[in-house]
């Protein structure tokens, strides 16, 4: 065993570990504060704000677990996309909606965005300190035992400290700090990170059997939480295997027939973790679901030609840090490239976990590699590798980058005389020049979602055929506020981007989508085209655009505006009453335009139409804003035509309440009061 190491040189390694411990903290707060001011942002209408579970904290009680909530409905009449919202609570990511059950609870603003925000950042900072304690105990375990294979281990005593650092600012760790829905990830690597090092703990020498039994218990629950936050932890327990299986090895070694031993011990370990893995993929019906994909002649594809090129991309990116996307684009390599790649992949991963028992800092590629198989796996998914997953292996990848810059510092010193002291400097001024490159390129990422514009353009630079990304990037820029001088170039700016986004749903990046996302897409690209078309008078061309959105996915926003630019045309409105009555046979929508385009300029109406307009006044206000403005014209046309009628007065304040413009009520309350002061 190695001399202890002095205790002032014990206190001088922990107060440097402690300030570096700080130095990561402040300088998260520097790179996110500011996404604290962001708003909702991609899933979080339908995770976050459709979900009216997360509203009543008492269905997440025990009781409640097995209770099975009503589908939710919009005011569009299209049902929220919440997966899992169909099972039990309990079955479906129950840590991560339990967190957000919570906010609500405790918070009276938890329905703005700066709270989920801020909470997110809140996690971020948790998770600098789990790695900080795991990497701690993990130092601790392997400076116990006899370096036969490596120097002395003192270069290895600031790994936490530095680890912190990198990753409280890399840029790939950024995504579930940002984006309020991708708290999953952050929260079960929280969890993940936790359980690491209460495992950890139970295996350094001198522990007492109960504390051991006490510290691995936790640890399993914790990686139970990890799990409840999102499935993709599933391998969260193998992560526990993979840290201290060199220095389990070598214990069982020293023993009488240790090799067998060690050998059968490995083997079950690895039996549990199968199946504790096939245990969690059947308890998610999703993970479920693309499992059965593997077997269905599309798993070995997906992986060689998707998955096994994006994983190699993404450890290449580490540094250089310019592929951070919301989601990615199918590689398009050749076959003889994911050949090379699975064989570099292969032998990084394996050669990384087996090199662990001599270079123990190989392990932390081991871990980046380990933690990407639930995202880069055999399994079909329509996100290839979304940067949310990459979370908890980047906690890999800064442990890789702490102890090769410590390795290098150290390695100089040696090989520099007759100035050794100097030299290490040289490498830490380095280190230091990319850690900064690190943490603007964090908060630039970061800021970007104060606008979020700004993160669906460089992801489309990412990504260029990617469909969702290029539809989100057109609705950012639809939406955003512009002067109305450059109202025009961004309107076309817009209808470019929604008509490359439906020209992406061909391409072989949306492949393994839903066939239900691509037509929601491409539905609601044609209906804004027919908005945009609305609003530039091109009506002809707003009702071909409407039209098609109707043929892709029928909803009530493309009837309404097709039957707008039938009506203020005029075009032929048969096919839109036929499809309105069929979708909905008895609302009061599909009368009252037959109504209105059927008046015409009448000045009397015929008792069938001022029938169909009286659908709509007899209905309830509706709460769609476009639904609204067709019962406000219903209501409107029935007062110019009954101006004496004793309901005007009241008319003319239900159209005020339903939005119509305050000077329309006025000129058409002029009109009626003229008409009465002419009777005689």
């Amino acid at each position: 065993m190695k001399p202890p190491v002095p205790l002032p040189a014990q206190k001088k390694t922990f107060n440097l570990n402690a300030l570096l411990l700080g130095t990561a903290w402040l300088a998260a707060l520097a790179v996110y504060t500011p996404v604290t001011g962001a708003g909702w942002f991609y899933d979080d209408s339908d995770y976050v704000l459709a979900d009216t579970r997360l509203n009543h904290l008492h269905l997440f009680l025990p009781n409640h677990w097995s209770v099975i909530p009503p589908p939710l409905e919009n005011e569009n009449d299209e049902t929220y996309y919440l997966p899992g919202y169909g099972k039990p609570i309990i079955a479906d990511r129950y840590v991560w909606r339990l967190s957000m059950a919570l906010e609500r609870a405790l918070w009276k603003e938890a329905d703005t965005p700066a709270v989920a925000h801020t909470i997110n950042l809140a996690i971020h900072l948790a998770c600098i300190a789990a790695l900080f304690l795991a990497l701690t105990r993990l130092v601790l375990l392997y400076s116990e035992r006899t370096p036969a294979s490596t120097n002395a281990l003192n270069q290895w005593h600031l790994v936490p400290g530095v680890a912190a650092l990198i990753f409280a600012v890399h840029p790939w760790a950024a995504e579930p700090v940002c984006y309020v829905s991708a708290r999953n990830g952050s929260l079960g690597t929280f969890f993940a990170l936790l359980g690491t090092g209460l495992w950890v703990s139970a295996f350094i020498e001198g522990r007492s059997h109960a504390r051991r039994l006490i510290e691995i218990v936790l640890s399993l629950l914790c990686a139970l939480a990890a799990v409840g936050s999102k499935e993709n932890f599933v391998t969260v327990p193998a992560g526990y295997v993979l840290v201290v299986w060199p220095i389990v090895w070598q214990r069982l070694r020293q023993r009488r027939r240790g090799v067998w031993i060690a050998a059968a011990t490995g083997a079950i370990a690895i039996a549990i973790l199968i199946t504790v893995a096939w245990l969690a993929i059947k308890s998610s019906e999703r993970a479920t679901g693309l499992w059965a994909q593997v077997f269905g002649g599309r798993g070995w594809a997906y992986f060689f030609n998707i998955q096994n090129p994006l994983v190699l991309m993404t450890l290449g990116d580490q540094l250089p840090v310019r592929r951070l996307s919301m989601e990615f684009d199918h590689p398009g390599w050749p076959a003889w490239a994911c050949a090379v790649a699975m064989g570099v992949n292969a032998v990084l991963f394996i050669g990384s976990t087996l090199g662990g028992l001599r270079w123990l800092l190989l392990l932390a590629l081991s871990w980046f590699f380990l933690h990407l198989i639930p995202t880069n796996s055999f399994l079909p998914r329509p996100d290839f590798l979304a940067g949310r997953n990459v979370y908890l292996p980047m906690a890999g990848i800064a442990t890789l980058a702490a102890g090769g810059l410590l390795w290098i510092a150290q390695r100089v010193q040696t090989r520099s005389a007759p100035t050794p002291r100097r030299a290490p400097w040289i490498v830490y001024g380095a280190g230091t020049a990319v850690w900064i490159y690190w943490a603007v390129s964090a908060g630039i990422w970061a800021r970007g979602f104060l606008e979020p514009k700004q993160v669906w353009a460089r992801s489309a630079k990412v990504a260029p055929d990617h469909a969702a990304i290029r539809m989100n990037l057109a609705l950012a820029i639809y939406n955003q506020t512009a002067a109305e001088s450059t109202r025009p170039a961004v309107m076309a700016e817009a209808e470019r981007e929604f008509l490359l986004a439906i020209a992406a749903e061909n391409s072989p990046s949306m492949l393994y989508q839903e066939p239900r996302f691509a037509k929601t897409r491409s539905s609601i690209a044609y209906s804004t085209l027919g908005i945009m078309r609305t609003h530039s008078g091109a009506l002809k061309e707003a009702e071909r655009f409407f039209r098609l959105s109707w043929g892709i996915k029928p909803s009530k926003q493309a009837w309404v505006g097709w039957a707008y630019a039938c009506l203020k045309v005029p075009l032929p409105i048969e096919d839109l009453l036929f499809e309105g009555i069929r979708q909905w046979p008895s609302a009061w929508w599909p009368p009252a335009v037959r109504g209105l385009y059927n008046a015409g300029n009448l000045a009397v109406l015929p008792d069938s139409v001022r029938a169909d307009l009286e659908r709509a006044e007899n209905a309830p206000d509706e709460n769609m804003v476009e639904l609204r403005s067709v019962q406000a014209l219903a209501i409107y046309r029935l007062t110019q035509s009954e101006p004496n009628s004793h309901t005007v007065e009241a008319r003319l304040k239900r159209l005020l309440r339903l939005g119509l413009e305050i000077e329309q009520v006025k000129k058409l309350k002029r009109v009626v009061e003229s008409h009465k002061s002419s009777v005689p």
